[in-house]
């Protein structure tokens, strides 16, 4: 059973995010992209895909 509000983003919107991430685009970028805040970002970084 899932609890809690769905993902704002889909599988292959996470994966993109974290490429980007890797390949040294900033936080505050990735935010703007994405419509995320900064706890959200980080959230999806450290997030397992579950």
């Amino acid at each position: 059973m899932a609890f809690g509000r769905k993902r704002k983003m889909t599988t292959q919107q996470i994966e993109e995010l974290r490429e980007r991430r890797k390949s040294g685009v900033l936080i505050k970028t990735l935010m703007a992209d994405y419509n995320l805040s900064k706890a959200s970002v980080y959230r999806y970084l450290d997030a397992d895909d579950n």
